[in-house]
């Protein structure tokens, strides 16, 4: 899987406790985030219109990544424009509408 390294957004916020910025730059650093999200664009091309969940679903390979990780890393690849949101439907794993991701 190709790591994606284009993150023009911050993950932690301007005031947000320092352990939080602490962890943004090591999951930065370490490379994990560019790997999940590589990780997260594939999915996206081969599954096109699937929900943040339904990803999560998907990506139950070692290591699996949560639904929390792939809603963050749908995030920084949107900011980066390798992906876009679609219409909302329901999700076939929350049962409950969520926005579709499409590649960009």
């Amino acid at each position: 899987m190709t790591p994606v390294s284009l993150f023009p957004n911050p993950i932690a916020h301007r005031r947000d406790p320092a352990p939080s910025h602490e962890a943004a730059e090591a999951i930065s650093a370490s490379g994990a985030r560019g790997r999940q999200a590589g990780r997260v664009l594939a999915l996206v091309e081969a599954w096109p219109g699937s929900t943040a969940g339904e990803l999560a679903r998907i990506a139950n390979d070692d290591p699996p990544l949560d639904r929390v990780q792939v809603a963050r890393r749908l995030s920084d690849l949107k900011a980066a424009g390798r992906v876009r949101i679609g219409e909302a439907r329901p999700c076939d794993v929350a049962g409950r509408r969520a926005s579709t991701w499409w590649p960009a």
